[in-house]
Order: structure tokens, then C-alpha cells, then sequence
């Protein structure tokens, strides 16, 4: 039967309840609405579909399910259940007889599995209650044997499947059968029939191997006569069972004396050549290694990196986990919390007086990464995930027009305090959909050096340029998945530092990035890369930011997921207040003895420049630095107002002097901007032009009696007065225009850049998010199918084709097709699948002896044809 038709027939006998469980478990398959239960099946089954769900599994359900379908054939049937799978499953002490029965009915209310009996699941329910369940069979999903791909559990095909390859590996398998036979091996007679297709010589000779060697004294016998190191090679197939060895496809002789592992193992049939170079370990060999167990062991108990003496709950160590005392763990966090402001602070003030340049490819560039780490005195790391943080949470906007990053917004900011400054860069780098960790890796198809001779035109399609890194800011480390990513870490983080029992010393655990990565990869083995790549630098983000100190997590730090603003509140309790007072000293430094408001922190630092780091920094005052603060508009009197009210230790007089004398000086040359000049010989007329109302936009203004200045550009302003009826020449003889841009333009940017600009990085969210409206509208539509009986398959329609594809593909067996040809004619053929792909199937000819290729979406039906030598069947429509 259908797989697709199966689990409709089991998706309609569901209750609501059990199908509310689905929707919520699995949403993509009511996003957007099916219309029937057909369809519903149909999108379970598709491999976008079963890519999600399988991804959400841990590692025990994971497990088992590879451990079914390497015990199942969907092809004919065969079925197994919790007794037949309990052999495949190395439980560990202590693990009741029927502990895959929940595993079973959990994956099977995910839509993973179909009942072999077809029963609805309301007996399964009562069979629960009734305490049995250890004999209802199950089959996995069809295409669920294509997702999980051809090494379920990273377990090798069979002989048989290996032998089907080609012709070429089916001789060489009966080859290997026939010396063992004639070796005195007792297998169970290989095909030597002269007169069989070396193909199915070749099956025969598979099904031999894989007999033999289930015969109870044969693998011991064979490891005790193999070469040394053989069984260290064969413990290298444990991840993967497809090796590189050269020569693989050389002649070997069962009867010769054998000293190396690889030609023994190649001549006894354990191991089965792909091509020259690569080899794999068959499924049956594969078995025997792991005791008969494909999960050996069953990871059915978390590793928890903090367990207390007793295993009462079932969990194992996976390394003992650091602890840090509660103090240490706070003073950490609230130090780091404390830098990341005063960085970030400092990072918005150098982005305001210098806009961070872009590359022409994108991002920020080392260069400039490595100016704004000078000026913070941090690291080139710090500073490029400092500038992601500004960048997420909208402090620093990117300006189109002069593909620079410039602040945005900076002064609100200022103006929060430290536990909502610390609320808004905490809630951004948790809805971040980038990766900042990844700055100054290698970008996907860089080659890290250059290839050997002859070796250049190996890869297909274009390459980057050796040596390419990711940029800071970059697009090539935008990461959609990283916020659930993040959320999953954190509360990882608070399951293993909940300590079952408590600490002696009164310390809490601090688990390691391994041990956080291990923990992360049993809930989700399917991301197990993703967390590899992506958590050890989130770790570090997350330290940065004060959620873990000393690497335990901190309290703020497991409340940021629930509730962001009482996180914020509670970290304000734990802040020492601002300061509104530093002390001046004699060599023209400020001591600011802790955290600064941010109003005092702001003109202080327009008045002198910071040295050192640290909350406690020391502030040095030059004739440079009070110039600067001249410039903005500040005055003598207001700055030594300032100082004054602010100073616990008065105003120094080598500051006062400083201060008056660099002001005395200031200002007794003026320099200003101006987009184009008009002089004229005669004083009046251009008495006249400024006079003239219709020239009160041009923005003129007198120089000199005959000459004129104006913020608009030397082009705009002549066809301006050109405009207005005047007779204007441009001016080559004369000095070159004092600004390139016009005023207008500037003035524009500047409001395009302090307006309401958005964040340069829109928040992405789950786009799978189920309301209450939506389950209950699906759940009506399903029923109100179910109740007219109208029967609409159209979606299902195609998967079922597709099914039907694959599974002849599969048992190599004909179907009968319908056809439509370019010219709109419909005929029947019955035809041999090879493979179906990005819309094409392969199929071969039988009656013509060729192979062609033919469009999906061409095909108008098909059937399984049980009797090959049928005739083909042609009809024109």
C-alpha cells in the first residue's frame, strides 16, 4: 500500500487533540492550509517536510528510527515492532525491556510511521492504557528512506544492494565467493551457473556472503586469522562506512597469504570496492562490528555535564563540568557587562567622528577593523562583533550614499541607563539572524592554498578567490537559523548548570563548549555541524554580554529568554550607581573613580581624550581636546562652569589657564563651507540680486563688495539665475569652488541619516509561528472535507506519482505511463524507471533498447506493471 495513502488513512482517524499535538510539533504541514487529509499526507511526506521534522528529533529517537527502517522493507512490507527492534538497540543497564515503545508511539504521532495493521490510533490509545503496545508493528514513511539517505546510521548497503550497482561489482562479489568457496569456506553455494547473467551470479554470490557470514563461528574465525591492525582499520568505518584506499579494484587471491589489512578484507568480500580509490563497508560487516546493535550503545540518557553522585535519574557524565563560585560568577558578568557598554559607548562616538568605510564587495574590511581597534584598544574580534551588536540593534545604519556605516541614534542611547542600554543589545544579539563569529573565516569555496599541478580544473563552477575570509558586516555570514540557535544554547545552559544536588562549597557548575555542543547535538543530532560551527562563538557572545560568567550562567542570563525587561531590572539592582563626579589633577588628567552618568561621561569626553580601559579611566585634557570642544560650541566660562560643578577636587590652575588661553586664541580666524561663489565688477548689482525676493532660496551671502557666496553648487547656481533672468558666465579664470557638494544634498543626507532610519538588519522571525485561529481553521477545513466526501486529492496527485517512481526504481520493476508529447498527443508505454530527478525521469526503452529522458510534468499517470512481457500499449489522443 501507499505510504502517502497509509498515513491519510491514519491522519483521519486521529482526534483533534492528537492532531493539534501534530500541527504544533510539526507546523509547516498546516502552513498554509491543506484542504484534505490526502493532501495533509502528501505534505507530511515531502522531503522539505521530513528534512524539518527529522531535525527536531533527539538522539535516541533518531536512533531508533534508522534502527526501523533497517529492520523494515517498505517495498513489501515487512514490518517490525518493539520486540524486533530491542536486538538492534544496545540499551544501557538499567533501561526497562519495552523502553522503545514510547519512542515508537512518538514518532508515529509525528507522522514518521504508519500501523502495519492499518488500525486508527484511538487502539492504539487503549492498548497504551492497557499496558501492551510491544507487538504493534510499525513501517516508516517511503520517502523517509530517501531523506535519511542510502548509510542510516551510518551503517554500508547490503552485499545484495552493492552486488546491483553494476556489472562490474557483481562479478567481482561472485568472484570473492567462488575463492572462498573453493578455499574451504562453507558458503551456502554461490550462482555458478554458467549459463545466469553475471548480474544475478552476482546477487547470488551477495546473498552467499551475507549467509555466511551470520553463521556464528565465522566472524571470530576470520578476526582471528587477519592480518595485524585489521581490526583498527575497520573501527575507522564506525562514522562513515565509504573509505579511500588506492588500488582498490586490483586482483586479489583468497588463497595467497595476505599480510595487509585492505587486500585481506577485500579477498574474504568484508570490504566491497566502489571504484579505484574508494571502498565500502557492507552492512553485514558493519553489524558484526557493533555486536548486532545498529545503535550501539542507545543514547537514551542525556550527557549531563553536572550530575550529583547518585544516578538516580539516569543520567551519565560526559566529563566532569567546571564550577565557579556565585561571586566570581557575578563580578565576571557585571565586569563584562560594564566593558561591553563602555566599548560599544566609545564605538559610537569614533563611528560619529570617523563613518566606518565599506568594501565594494560588502562589509567592513581588516583595515578599517583594525583603525576602530586601535582607537577602542581592543581586539580586532571585540571590535568586529561590537560593530555587528551596533548594527543589530540599530545604532549604526549603513548610508547608501556614501557606503559608509554612520550612527544612528546615538544620543537616545546615551541617555538610557546602563541596565536598558544592556536590555537593547541583549534583545538584538538574541534576534540577530547573522553569525558574527564567523568574521574571519574562510568563505564557502576558498581554497586556503593553491592547488597542486594538475589538479586546477578538479572542481566544477567558480571558485572564490584564495585566501577569502568573511568581512565583519559581510553578507556571507548572515545566518537565518542563528536566533533559535542562540535560545536553544541559553536554555541548554540552564538545564546543565541546574544542579541536581547542591555544592559542598556552595559553587555552581560551569559547564564547557564541548560539553554544551555534546548536550545540544543529543537533543538535535541532525544539527550537529550547525552547532559545531556556530555555538563556541556564541558562547563567547553570550560572556561578552554578561549572560554567563566565568562560563556559568548567569541569573539575568537564564531570565533574558522569558522575560527581557525583568532581566534588565535585575541586573539594574546589581549595578553600583552612577557617579556625577571625578577628580581633576594637577598633570591635566581626570580620574573618573567608577561609572560616569552618561550626560557627565558625554562632555567629559568632548573635553579631553581617554586613556586606558576600564570603568575607573583616566581622561587626559590638551589644547587639541578643548579646541574640540570650542568647535561644537562650547565656551570658556560654560566648560570651566562644568568642570567645577562636577570636580571632587577642584579645578587645577595649569586646567583653568589651559582652558582661557586656548579659548582667547579660538576663533580669531573663521572657516566655513560654501558650494560656489559670484563676484561681479559692479557692487550694484549684486545690490540687487540680494535685494531681489525671487533670490532669497539661493542662500547668498557677501564676502565682499564684489564678491558673493552660495551653498548651492557652481552649476545649480548658475541655471538658477539664469532662471530668474539674470545673464551669469561661469568663472574659469577664477579661484576653484571651495565645497564639491551641494548644501541642499548635505543637508538631505543629514536628515536621511538622524531621521527614522530603520535597522539595517530586519529582525527575522520563525515563519512557522501557529495561532489558535489557525489550528482551528485547518482543523474545520479538514473535517468539512472528511464530512462532504468530495474526495480532493489534487496535491496528494503528483506525490503519489513520484511514490510509485521510486518505488519501481527501487525493486527495478516496469510501469505503465501516460505521455503527452510536445504536440499535445496522450499514448501509453510501459517503460523501465532509472532515476527521477529536478523534474526529469530517466527511464529506459525495453522495445527500442535506449535510454531517454522524460519531464514530470508530462507524465499524466502510472502504474506498477506486475508482468513484465506485456506489450507496449500506444494510444493517440
Amino acid at each position: 500500500m501507499s505510504s502517502i495513502r497509509a498515513l491519510a488513512h491514519d491522519l483521519a482517524a486521529r482526534s483533534n487533540h492528537q492532531l493539534r499535538e501534530l500541527f504544533l510539533a510539526r507546523p509547516d504541514l498546516c502552513l498554509p492550509p491543506v484542504p484534505d487529509f490526502p493532501a495533509l499526507a502528501a505534505r507530511a511526506c515531502t522531503r522539505v517536510s521530513l528534512q524539518r521534522a527529522l531535525e527536531k528529533l533527539n538522539r535516541p529517537e533518531l536512533e531508533l528510527l534508522e534502527a526501523l527502517v533497517l529492520a523494515t522493507d517498505v517495498d513489501t512490507g515487512t514490518a517490525t515492532d518493539a520486540t524486533g527492534l530491542a536486538p538492534l538497540l544496545a540499551a544501557p543497564e538499567g533501561v526497562a525491556p519495552d523502553q522503545p515503545v514510547p519512542y515508537l508511539r512518538r514518532l508515529h504521532a509525528l507522522g514518521l510511521l504508519v500501523r502495519a495493521d492499518g488500525e486508527p490510533p484511538a487502539a492504539e490509545d487503549a492498548e497504551n492504557n492497557n499496558g501492551g503496545g510491544r507487538h504493534c508493528a510499525y513501517l516508516p514513511l517511503a520517502s523517509l528512506v530517501d531523506v535519511l539517505g542510502p548509510y542510516p546510521a551510518a551503517l554500508g548497503r547490503s552485499h545484495r544492494t552493492l552486488a546491483a550497482l553494476n556489472t562490474s561489482t557483481g562479478g567481482r562479489l561472485a568472484a570473492v565467493a567462488t575463492a572462498l568457496g573453493a578455499a574451504g569456506h562453507p558458503l551456502a553455494g554461490p550462482a555458478e551457473d554458467g549459463a545466469a547473467e553475471e548480474g544475478g551470479a552476482g546477487e547470488g554470490a551477495a546473498a552467499a556472503l551475507e549467509s555466511w557470514l551470520q553463521q556464528p563461528d565465522v566472524w571470530p574465525a576470520l578476526l582471528a586469522d587477519a592480518p595485524p591492525k585489521t581490526v583498527d582499520l575497520l573501527e575507522r568505518f564506525h562514522s562513515s562506512p565509504v573509505g579511500a584506499v588506492p588500488d582498490a579494484l586490483r586482483p586479489v587471491d583468497v588463497a595467497e597469504p595476505l599480510r595487509q589489512p585492505v587486500p585481506w578484507l577485500l579477498a574474504h568480500g568484508l570490504l566491497v570496492p566502489l571504484d579505484n580509490t574508494h571502498v565500502e563497508l557492507p552492512r553485514a560487516v558493519g553489524l558484526l562490528l557493533r555486536g548486532g546493535a545498529v545503535a550501539d550503545p542507545w543514547h537514551v540518557r542525556p550527557p549531563l555535564a553536572f550530575a550529583p553522585e547518585a544516578t538516580e535519574d539516569g543520567s551519565f557524565r560526559a566529563g566532569e563540568a567546571g564550577t565557579a563560585r556565585p561571586a566570581i560568577r557575578d563580578n565576571a558578568a557585571y565586569s563584562a557587562v560594564a566593558e561591553t557598554l563602555r566599548l560599544m559607548s566609545d564605538l559610537l562616538g569614533a563611528a560619529a567622528r570617523s563613518p566606518v568605510a565599506t568594501l565594494r564587495a560588502g562589509g567592513v574590511g581588516v583595515r578599517e577593523v583594525r583603525r576602530l581597534a586601535d582607537e577602542l584598544q581592543a581586539g580586532t574580534r571585540e571590535t568586529g562583533w561590537l560593530l555587528e551588536l551596533a548594527a543589530a540593534a540599530g545604532l549604526l545604519v549603513l548610508d547608501v550614499d556614501t557606503s559608509r556605516w554612520v550612527p544612528h541614534g546615538a544620543e537616545g542611547y546615551a541617555a538610557l541607563d546602563r541596565q536598558l542600554q544592556w536590555q537593547l543589545l541583549a534583545t538584538a544579539w538574541l534576534e540577530l539572524g547573522r553569525a558574527p563569529s564567523l568574521a574571519g573565516t574562510p568563505t564557502v569555496g576558498s581554497a586556503p592554498s593553491p592547488p597542486r599541478r594538475g589538479t586546477e580544473k578538479a572542481a566544477a563552477g567558480p571558485a572564490a578567490p584564495r585566501g577569502a575570509q568573511i568581512n565583519v558586516l559581510a553578507a556571507e555570514a548572515a545566518r537565518p537559523d542563528a536566533p533559535p540557535v542562540r535560545r536553544r544554547m541559553l536554555a541548554a545552559l540552564a538545564e546543565l548548570t541546574r544542579p541536581a544536588a547542591p555544592d559542598r562549597a556552595g559553587a555552581v557548575p560551569a559547564p564547557s563548549s564541548g560539553q554544551v555542543i555534546a548536550y545540544l547535538g543529543w537533543q538535535s543530532p541532525r544539527q550537529q555541524r550547525k552547532f559545531d560551527r556556530l555555538v563556541p562563538g556564541m558562547l563567547d557572545e553570550a560572556a561578552s554580554l554578561g549572560l554567563l560568567g566565568s562560563g556559568a550562567l548567569t541569573a539575568f542570563g537564564a531570565l533574558l529568554l522569558e522575560d527581557p525587561a525583568a532581566a534588565a531590572e535585575l541586573l539594574a539592582g546589581a549595578l553600583p550607581a552612577p557617579l556625577a563626579h571625578f577628580m581633576l589633577q594637577g598633570d591635566l588628567t581626570a580620574v573618573a573613580p567608577g561609572y560616569l552618568e552618561p550626560a557627565v561621561a558625554r562632555q567629559l569626553q568632548e573635553l579631553s581624550s581617554a586613556e586606558g580601559q576600564g570603568p575607573a579611566a583616566i581622561h587626559r585634557f590638551s589644547a587639541d581636546s578643548i579646541r574640540r570642544a570650542l568647535d561644537a560650541g562650547r565656551d570658556a566660562p560654560g566648560i570651566l562652569a562644568f568642570l567645577e560643578r562636577h570636580s571632587a577636587t577642584g579645578v587645577p590652575q595649569p586646567l583653568r589657564y589651559l582652558v582661557e588661553d586656548t579659548a582667547g586664541r579660538h576663533g580669531a580666524i573663521r572657516v566655513g563651507s560654501a558650494g560656489s561663489y559670484l563676484r561681479s565688477e559692479d557692487p550694484d548689482l549684486l545690490d540687487d540680486l540680494l535685494a531681489d525676493p525671487r533670490a532669497a532660496g539661493l542662500g547668498l551671502r557677501r564676502l565682499a563688495p564684489t564678491v558673493l557666496a552660495a551653498p548651492a553648487s557652481a552649476a545649480e547656481l548658475l541655471a538658477s539665475l539664469r532662471s530668474l533672468g539674470y545673464s551669469p558666465a561661469p568663472d574659469r579664470d577664477g579661484m576653484p569652488a571651495l565645497g564639491t557638494g551641494s548644501a541642499p544634498e548635505n543637508t538631505e543626507r543629514s536628515a536621511r541619516t538622524e531621521g527614522a532610519i530603520p535597522p539595517s538588519f530586519a529582525v527575522t522571525t520563525n515563519p512557522w509561528q501557529l495561532t489558535e485561529e489557525d489550528l482551528q481553521a485547518q482543523l474545520e477545513l479538514l473535517h468539512g472535507s472528511a464530512a462532504d466526501g468530495a474526495g480532493r486529492a489534487a496535491e496528494a496527485e503528483p506525490l503519489l506519482a513520484l511514490e510509485t517512481l521510486r518505488r519501481a526504481i527501487r525493486m527495478k520493476k516496469r510501469v505503465r505511463m501516460g505521455i503527452v508529447d510536445p504536440h499535445g498527443n496522450h499514448r501509453r508505454e510501459i517503460l523501465q524507471p532509472l532515476s527521477v530527478g529536478g523534474g526529469r525521469l530517466r527511464v529506459a526503452d525495453p522495445d527500442r533498447g535506449n535510454e531517454r529522458v522524460v519531464p514530470i510534468h508530462r507524465v499524466m499517470d502510472i502504474e506498477l506493471v506486475e508482468d513484465t512481457g506485456s506489450e507496449k500499449e500506444q494510444t493517440d489522443g
